[in-house]
C-alpha cells in the first residue's frame, strides 16, 4: 500500500476533509497571523493537500512509466547471440562506406 502511493492518496483526501472542515466552520481559534495576514488553518490543511496529491501523481506517473518500459523491454526482439559468425554483409548495401574507385581508361 505504501509503495504503490496510495497512502499519500489517502493523506490528500484527509488533508482535503480537514480543510474543507476547517474553512467551512470558521472557528476562531484556528485563524493565523503571519506577516500581518489573517487567514484559516483551513488553507494550511488545502495546501497540504494539493502538495499530498501531487506526490501522489509523481509515484503514479513513475510506475506506469515503469511498466510500460517493462511492457516494451519484454515484447522486443532478442539480440543476437555474440557466439553466432557475423554474416557477410551485401556490398550493394553498405552506405556508410565509401564506393570504391573506378577504374582510370
Amino acid at each position: 500500500m505504501l509503495a504503490s502511493g496510495t497512502w499519500r492518496l489517502v493523506m490528500a483526501a484527509g488533508w482535503l476533509l480537514l480543510g474543507v472542515a476547517v474553512l467551512v466552520t470558521d472557528p476562531p481559534t484556528l485563524h493565523l497571523h503571519l506577516g500581518g495576514l489573517d487567514f484559516s488553518a483551513g488553507w494550511i490543511a488545502l495546501l497540504f493537500a494539493g502538495y499530498d496529491l501531487a506526490r501522489w501523481w509523481g509515484v503514479r506517473s513513475a510506475y506506469l512509466r515503469q511498466r510500460a518500459a517493462e511492457e516494451m523491454e519484454r515484447h522486443r526482439t532478442p539480440r543476437r547471440r555474440t557466439d553466432e559468425p557475423e554474416q557477410e554483409r551485401n556490398p550493394d548495401f553498405i552506405f556508410d562506406e565509401p564506393p570504391p574507385e573506378k577504374p582510370q581508361q
